[in-house]
């Protein structure tokens, strides 16, 4: 990656050392090494694509293990500085490319018996959470609907389990919210996870377009240590035409490169679409949470909420409140310019008791106020 002409004019030492390297003759300054590499690049969209970069050094002679992890981190850093920097666009414009090739989920009874399993254990959570007593909790959005049931530890127990519920109607289809919140690595849900204070989030094995499993890390407040979720999220389209996912533990073990000390939690969810329009859609998230300790309850009642922020986060990402707005009003002056308004007693009494009262009144009888809005 480094050439002759790159180096400092005035790095005499270094420039003979490169020069040994290049013509392959010894010198008394330098050991030469080994280094294997492969570039394995998956094409993801006609603009996106995913380069997987795999090295193997071997430096000859003794060298500290600090010194190696350092050279590995560098000879990785080419991914980020000459391949991730030079060809990054925006979030929002990757992100759609993506969830525009995603293909429509296979109905419930098209998955197999395996597949089938876990999706008929989740959506028995969907089943017995209509039982539940809901405690509301203050809403993170007007547009969005939060409630909580929490269940303390059990007598000599440490386990504590939390159930989240949140429900939304999302400006825009059932298809693309099911899009958006499936690609749970898309650069936007990153931003939102890394928001909410995840500390890593990756998929482990992608087994097809609908069934993958992958891990994520999520901060909890000192002194408690960070809990790991890791599950299996598969997708499908049950009998009534709603899209569902569904997430289930998994058994899987997660690399993220560095240690983060969690502790193995344990989620199961479900996430509803059901269409109500071409171009809009409510969703239902229903999740049960066993954070695999005994979490005081203002820890859980801080965290509930994030859990199920995933309609919150739908809400922001596809709301059109003007444009729908304008929709709206253009009927309402439709319906007033070109309707004939009929009136019974009742609203003509109305209308006759506001006109009393506001129409006697004079331009002397108002006193002007400093606006502030100078238009």
């Amino acid at each position: 990656l480094t050439t002759i002409q790159d180096l400092e004019p005035g790095n005499r030492e270094a420039k003979e050392a490169m020069a040994a390297i290049v013509s392959g003759r010894s010198s008394a300054n330098v050991v030469l090494g080994e280094l294997r590499s492969s570039y394995r690049v998956q094409v993801l969209s006609d603009n996106v694509c995913r380069v997987t970069l795999v090295g193997q050094s071997v430096p000859k002679g003794w060298v500290p293990k600090l010194a190696m992890e350092y050279g590995t981190k560098y000879f990785l850093g080419f991914m980020k500085h000459e391949l991730q920097d030079q060809y990054e666009r925006g979030e929002a414009d990757v992100d759609e490319e993506l969830r525009a090739l995603f293909p429509p989920p296979p109905p419930l009874e098209g998955l197999d018996d395996e597949q089938q399993s876990v999706a008929q254990r989740c959506l028995q959570l969907e089943a017995e959470s209509v039982a539940v007593t809901w405690t509301p909790l203050k809403r993170v959005s007007p547009f969005v609907s939060t409630w909580a049931n929490y269940k303390p530890p059990q007598l000599g127990g440490r386990t504590a389990v939390a159930l989240g519920k949140a429900e939304s109607e999302i400006d825009c289809s059932a298809h693309e919210a099911l899009a958006h919140k499936f690609h749970v690595t898309s650069r936007v849900n990153r931003r939102y996870a890394k928001e909410n204070g995840d500390l890593a989030r990756v998929v482990l094995d992608r087994r097809t377009d609908h069934d993958f499993i992958w891990a994520m890390v999520t901060k909890l407040p000192f002194p408690l240590r960070p809990r790991e979720f890791v599950g299996r999220n598969i997708c499908f389209k049950d009998s009534t035409g709603d899209l569902v996912v569904v997430f289930e533990p998994s058994e899987a073990e997660a690399d993220y490169g560095v240690k983060l000390r969690a502790v193995r939690a344990e989620a199961f969810a479900v996430l509803r679409f059901t269409p109500v329009r071409d171009d809009r859609c409510k969703v239902t998230v229903v999740k049960k949470v066993d954070a695999a300790g005994n979490i005081p309850v203002f820890v859980v009642n801080r965290k509930i909420p994030t859990s199920i922020s995933d309609c919150a986060i739908l809400r922001e990402e596809y709301q059109r409140d003007n444009e729908i707005d304008k929709v709206q009003r253009d009927v309402f002056a439709g319906v007033i310019e070109h309707e004939e308004q009929v009136y019974d007693e009742t609203e003509e009494e109305f209308i006759a008791n506001v006109q009393d009262k506001l129409g006697g009144l004079k331009e002397e009888d108002f006193k002007e106020l400093e606006s502030p809005d100078h238009l």
